[in-house]
């Protein structure tokens, strides 16, 4: 199943795969590294100083992961949570996704990670139990300054493994909010099964749940309700007479208003499925795809995607949509600036393009591949950038998503973390089967 297949069946951003290789020892008591040598930031870097590297020794080979400041998070095997301080290369955090030493056979896999200023939040499913139960999925919470975890959470799940490729038989999304962690959870039952709740950061209690497919942003008072809705067909046709709608929700309450018209007309909006992409200012942008013949939404075909406006502090839809793409063939995509989205193509997974907001337009269209499946599957930004690889010549480049232009580019390591700091990358060692993971410091 391809990525655009996928989306058709989940109405939300699908991302981040599991691809983690070594094995973990377990987490250690809290390390506080003397204070390394200050380094100067770069916001947004653009060159990398990587005869300058420092070796993350703790974390090799973490194939992802994400930055905050000098602190690297990720995930290794055996479930480790780990916070590395990239100036030291030590962590001064670690703890087990369960609580508990975990092993090989545990396959917890197919993890997420967020933060906001105190916690960071850790998800993933355990592929390797009983295959006539449901998969559980762990949500753990570590507090960032003692590396303590504060509490864990277990959604309920109805689906077992199949298979054991990410988002086939059950996905979800973690969004650190104002009101609260927002987790959000797809399961592949019947025509499809989706939960949401709100949950509190300091304790890990249910503020409120939902079972429909909840999706947000930071910093807004609103998400969205993309809802599964039965619409009318004629007889004898194999439209499925499955659309989706778009309700408000009030994300302090978990109030779920009435369907919106984001079109400006009177009547509810449907869309075969619905992509929240970012937040743009105060709007929410959502993205509605029709797929040219409903009756085999699974298969490829050319889309019309049409894009729109939600406030993220009223929930009220704008006037009319901002713009319907000019491309048919829009995948994932991702708010990269005010202006413009950055997205992957349906009909050519080595291609990257920046839409407009404004008018749809696709702006610039370059070669791409990430550093891992995960890349493939959510390009890496940052503050305007993507860093990404040409898969034709090999180079890593850096490129201005506003206008397309290539800023920097040459031979080396591609990210798999950026930010003002630096890049964390994985280079294979010298003479060695081995892979290790390195910092390199921003220096332009």
């Amino acid at each position: 199943m391809n990525v655009s297949q996928r989306l058709k069946l989940i109405p939300v951003t699908i991302s981040l795969l599991a691809m983690t290789a070594c094995t973990a020892t377990m987490p250690v008591p809290t390390v506080t590294p003397t204070v390394p040598v200050t380094y100067a930031t770069f916001d947004p870097p653009t060159r990398f100083d990587t005869s300058n590297t420092v070796h993350l020794r703790e974390v090799d080979t973490a194939s992802r992961g994400m930055m905050s400041g000098y602190m690297f998070y990720t995930m290794t095997d055996s479930a480790i949570i780990w916070g590395v301080d990239v100036r030291a290369g030590r962590s001064t955090m670690s703890a087990s996704l369960t609580g508990r030493e975990a092993d090989e056979s545990d396959a917890w896999r197919c993890w997420q990670q967020t933060a906001d200023d105190k916690y960071l939040y850790t998800i993933a499913a355990n592929y390797g139990g009983d295959p006539s139960q449901p998969v559980p999925v762990q949500l753990t919470t570590v507090d960032k300054a003692s590396g303590n975890i504060v509490w864990q959470y277990s959604p309920p799940t109805q689906v077992g493994p199949m298979g054991t490729e990410c988002d086939v038989a059950i996905s979800y999304t973690i969004t650190a909010t104002d009101a609260g962690l927002l987790i959000n959870m797809w399961q592949a039952v019947g025509t499809g099964n989706s939960f949401s709740a709100m949950l509190d950061p300091a304790a890990g209690d249910v503020r409120w749940q939902s079972d429909t497919s909840v999706v947000a942003t930071d910093q807004a008072k609103f998400g969205l309700s993309l809802t599964m809705a039965p619409i009318s067909i004629p007889p004898g046709s194999k439209d499925p007479g499955v659309r989706y709608t778009a309700q408000p929700v009030d994300l302090a309450t978990g109030t779920v208003g009435k369907p919106l018209s984001l079109t400006g007309k009177k009547g509810t909006t449907y869309a075969g499925w619905f992509q929240l992409v970012g937040r743009s200012g105060d709007n929410l942008i959502l993205i509605g795809h029709d797929p040219a013949d409903a009756a085999n939404a699974d298969q490829y075909q050319k889309t019309t995607s049409t894009i729109y406006a939600v406030s993220a502090s009223t929930g009220q839809a704008a006037a009319k949509p901002l713009a319907t793409a000019a491309s048919d063939a829009l995948s994932v995509c991702s708010i990269g600036a005010a202006d413009r989205l950055v997205c992957l193509m349906s009909d050519d997974d080595t291609t990257v393009s920046g839409v407009s907001l404004t008018d749809g337009s696709t702006v610039w269209q370059h070669h791409y591949a990430g550093a891992d499946a995960q890349a493939l599957l959510q390009p890496l930004l940052f503050h305007g950038y993507l860093y990404g690889q040409d898969p034709t010549s090999g180079d890593n480049y850096v490129l201005d998503v506003e206008n397309g232009n290539v800023v920097q580019s040459g031979q080396g390591p591609a990210p798999i973390a950026v930010n003002e700091t630096g890049m964390v990358f994985m280079q294979a060692d010298k003479g060695d089967a081995n892979w290790q993971c390195l910092w390199a410091p921003a220096v332009g």
